[in-house]
């Protein structure tokens, strides 16, 4: 079996090696199904690509493309085949509660934050009291205004070191946090450092007065009548081998929910160094962080910190973003793999190409890739092997991708469904109008036209502005909504025909959606003169 493994990888890398440079060298085009992740065939020459995180740098992973293009879905896959493959546990940071049905439905733990729920983030694994100050306010330092104060992080500093002392914890006690009868909250914090106020006077009592504001923002957004401590958390997946979607979409605002992810991921980190994880080659846990730009940007932040240094404790931190520059330099330079998908904002496609070293052409590919499709870059450990980037066609996930084809001009997108539909409900549309919608759609091989999608929007009561954020939102540019929006408008005026029904040309493989549309309106109004002053 290994011989005729190693045989096979090495002829297909010396066919590879006449196509193209950036592609995987000899020995790693085709891995052990028995112990690897399967995840697609190579665009060029049909090669099952399967994942395995012993031959690269480290078992990091940055997942990056517009909304829609397949992220998620990947990510799923990747869960979902480790946990089976290697035993592999899982948290998800859910930031829009996109994960948290899949997970109950893939029998996992959601923990849903807010309203009645709520977490202790001052829950940690052990150490001294100003050990497990500092740690906390390293959180406070990356995500509120106190980082550039000196005076109000001594003050959370004192207030903390008092309230773990308090509940048990000496400044010399190296004891765990698990000995203490009950661990402190952020309540008890905000009552100490009204104690203290008392003691201040000038711009002291300033500083502390507006500690103790972030604080009581914090208590009361996490302060839910049934608590879920950050050991349990961490239990649920590294110790039973499960998976934990901890869904933040209830709290409201990005800095509580940046606070309590990286809460959790503190726990996990102070678990590596105090529980030493069992080191090997199997990835023993995924920390997924799907649009946690504020805690993976951050040098300061404990999940860029796993990024560096998690392989040698089987942790895998995977990032996924719509945009690149959201993802720190660290922990894009630390990945061993990276997925890029359909990538629309130039901007975005040149920070990719000028960390990854990619030429032209492939910036170009990033742009034209389909739902699903991606390239992968993946640094080896080896020096000698360097990097390497190729294309698969699509993720083959557990199940198919459903894809939904949005055309306008000459413009054409595709996203998932799943995620199209998350987008209309988020934008105000009822299910009844978004299954009506998409209905229609499925009968015309899930088409939509742009203009019908604009009538849709505006007949759900959204205001213009509105209406056009969305549109952007879902991948269009400023000229295709402005010329949506027009064809939307003729037609209610009577001065275009139906051109919602986008029917793939033949002769040009589908590229010139609503063509024939144009077309025959042009001719009804005298030719194509006419509709190009209505597209402006």
């Amino acid at each position: 079996m290994e011989l005729a493994q190693e045989a096979l990888s090495k002829s297909v890398a010396q066919r590879m090696a006449m196509a193209g440079p950036s592609l995987a060298p000899a020995g790693f085009v085709i891995q052990p199904p028995e112990n690897s992740i399967y995840v697609g065939k190579t665009r060029l020459l049909n090669q099952p690509f399967f994942w395995n995180q012993e031959a690269l740098a480290n078992p990091h992973i940055v997942v990056t493309g517009t909304s829609g293009s397949g992220k998620s879905y990947l990510v799923k896959t990747l869960l979902t085949r480790a946990s089976i493959v290697w035993g592999t546990s899982s948290i998800i940071l859910d930031w829009s509660g996109e994960y948290a049905p899949w997970a109950r439905a893939s029998g996992g733990t959601v923990i849903d934050i807010g309203g009645q729920v709520g977490i202790n983030i001052l829950e940690r694994t052990g150490g001294s009291a100003a050990s497990m100050a500092q740690s906390v306010l390293r959180s406070f330092r990356v995500l509120t205004g106190i980082k550039n104060e000196f005076v109000q992080q001594l003050i959370m500093q004192q207030a903390l070191e008092q309230v773990y002392m308090k509940a048990g914890c000496g400044r010399g006690n190296r004891s765990a946090m698990r000995s203490f009868a009950k661990a402190p909250t952020l309540a008890d914090l905000g009552l100490q450092l009204g104690r203290m106020e008392k003691k201040c006077r000038g711009r002291r009592l300033e500083h502390c007065q507006y500690v103790r504001l972030v604080v009581n923002e914090f208590a009361q957004a996490f302060g839910g009548k049934r608590q879920v401590g950050l050991k349990r958390l961490a239990g649920l997946a590294v110790e039973r081998n499960g998976m934990v979607c901890l869904d933040l979409h209830r709290l409201g605002s990005e800095a509580q929910k940046s606070m309590a992810a990286l809460c959790a991921v503190q726990y996990l980190r102070d678990s590596m160094a105090t529980n030493r994880l069992e080191q090997g080659q199997k990835i023993r846990l995924f920390i997924v962080a799907d649009e946690a730009w504020k805690i993976a940007k951050d040098e300061e932040s404990d999940l860029v910190s796993i990024a560096r240094e998690g392989r040698k404790y089987g942790f895998s931190v995977i990032i996924a973003t719509q945009n690149p520059t959201d993802v720190g330099k660290a922990v894009l330079s630390n990945a061993g793999t990276s997925f890029i998908f359909r990538t629309v904002l130039s901007e975005h496609r040149k920070y990719l190409c000028d960390s990854y070293g990619f030429q032209k052409s492939q910036e170009a590919q990033i742009e034209r890739l389909g739902v699903g499709g991606c390239l992968i870059h993946l640094a080896y450990s080896n020096p000698a092997h360097g990097c390497s980037t190729f294309a698969i066609g699509r993720v083959d996930g557990e199940q198919p991708v459903e894809k939904v084809i949005l055309g306008v001009g000459n413009m054409k997108l595709e996203l998932e469904r799943a995620v199209f539909e998350g987008k209309l409900l988020e934008a105000g549309l009822s299910f009844a109008q978004v299954e009506e919608l998409v209905g229609r759609a499925a009968q015309n091989a899930f088409h939509i036209g742009a203009d019908a999608l604009v009538v849709e929007l505006e007949k759900a009561g959204l205001h213009k502005s509105s209406a056009i954020s969305v549109m952007m939102g879902l991948g269009f540019d400023e000229s295709h909504v402005a010329k949506a929006f027009a064809f939307a408008e003729a037609k209610k005026l009577g001065r275009l025909g139906s051109i919602t029904q986008l029917v793939p040309h033949e002769k040009d493989g589908g590229s010139n959606y609503g063509r024939a549309a144009e077309g025959k309106s042009s001719e009804k109004h005298g030719g194509k003169k006419k509709l190009g002053r209505l597209e402006k």
